[in-house]
C-alpha cells in the first residue's frame, strides 16, 4: 500500500543509512530481469552505492527495515525481501514502485526553486581580461597567447 511506504520511511528516516538502503530498493538496475512479480537488485551494487564496507551491515539494515515493516503490518512473519545464492535481493514489483513514488514525491517537494528573489538578484561576475592584460605591449618578454 502507498501509505505503508510512507509509514516505513517515517519510522526509519532518523537513520541515514536505513533511509539510504530503503531508497536503493527503488533503483532500477541494468540487466535486472527477474521472474514477475519480483524485482531483483544486486547486493554488490547496493553495497557500492551505499558505501557500506561489508555485507553484515547491509544485512543489519535489511533486518531493521523489515522489522519496521512487520510493525506496520502488525505481522511478525511479514517480509519485504527474498534473496538468492547469486547475490540478489528481491522485492515485489509493487513494493519497488511504491518506494519509487515515495522518492519522487520527496524529491519534488524538496527540489530547489529556479525562480525567486535569490535567483533574480544573482549577477555572475564578469570574467575576462582586465585593461592591463588586454593592452600590454608585445615584445615585453612574455609569451602572447
Amino acid at each position: 500500500m502507498p501509505q505503508e511506504a510512507a509509514q516505513l520511511f517515517e519510522m526509519i528516516k532518523g537513520n541515514f543509512l536505513l533511509s539510504q538502503v530503503l531508497f536503493e530498493l527503488a533503483r532500477d538496475m541494468p540487466n535486472s530481469h527477474g521472474a514477475a512479480p519480483l524485482h531483483p537488485l544486486s547486493i554488490a551494487d547496493i553495497l557500492r552505492h551505499t558505501r557500506l564496507g561489508d555485507g553484515d551491515r547491509l544485512v543489519d539494515c535489511f533486518t531493521a527495515i523489515n522489522q519496521a515493516f512487520q510493525v506496520i503490518r502488525n505481522d511478525s512473519q511479514a517480509t519485504l525481501f527474498g534473496f538468492d545464492q547469486y547475490g540478489h535481493v528481491f522485492i515485489h514489483e509493487t513494493t519497488h514502485a511504491r518506494i519509487c513514488k515515495l522518492w519522487e514525491r520527496m524529491f519534488a517537494a524538496h527540489a530547489p526553486s529556479v525562480t525567486g528573489p535569490a535567483l533574480d538578484a544573482f549577477a555572475p561576475p564578469h570574467l575576462g581580461p582586465t585593461e592591463e592584460i588586454a593592452h600590454h605591449p608585445t615584445g615585453s618578454g612574455r609569451a602572447d597567447f
